[in-house]
């Protein structure tokens, strides 16, 4: 098994029926392990938000989903661990 990093456009894709959500799908579908830094939290709720804000997504389904994300299948991981780790360095 695998380690795969997804961002909040996957994750989002998984909720939210949009282009490219086949795609994440098959990404959850991997037997590989989904990791994440914490920052995908932050972007997801502002994506949820937004919809909420715009009324394409009720708040009881945003905080399902918010749930969903925080103790689901992708490990998360603190951004000071990632930072120090030198995963973003080129």
């Amino acid at each position: 098994m695998g380690t795969l990093v997804v961002d909040s456009s996957v994750a989002i894709k998984w909720y939210m029926r949009e282009p490219g959500s086949a795609q994440a799908d098959a990404v959850l579908a991997m037997p590989e392990e989904l990791h994440a830094p914490e920052l995908l939290l932050l972007e997801s709720d502002a994506v949820l938000c937004a919809r909420v804000r715009r009324g394409l997504l009720s708040a009881s389904v945003m905080q399902t989903i918010r749930a969903e994300l925080r103790h689901g299948e992708i490990k998360i991981h603190p951004l000071a661990a990632v930072l120090d780790a030198g995963v973003l360095a080129s």
